[in-house]
């Protein structure tokens, strides 16, 4: 019980959700899905702060340039392209 608690991700409320007013929740992860006409991107664990009422989440300025750019790269590669953020660049968000 106590190395479970140990291995578990601690997380601070930091706000209020902005469509729910629930609470907002940082070192949290989402998936991000992106839809171009008929193409798809999704980026699977991106860190973001996420409402723990509605699940909306909430990206920093470099989280979301680092997703916006990768998109924009990735969005005519295939029809679905499917990457976790730790293997985008640059790596030291």
């Amino acid at each position: 019980m106590i190395t479970e608690r140990a291995n578990q991700e601690r997380t601070e409320v930091v706000g209020t959700c902005y469509f729910c007013g629930g609470p907002r929740e940082e070192n949290k992860t989402t998936t991000l899905p992106f839809v171009v006409g008929e193409r798809l991107v999704i980026v699977k664990d991106v860190p973001a702060e996420v409402c723990a009422q509605c699940g909306e989440a909430y990206l920093t300025t470099e989280v979301s340039e680092t997703v916006t750019s990768a998109v924009r790269e990735l969005i005519n590669k295939n029809e679905l392209t499917v990457v976790n953020f730790s293997e985008l660049v640059p790596v030291s968000v």
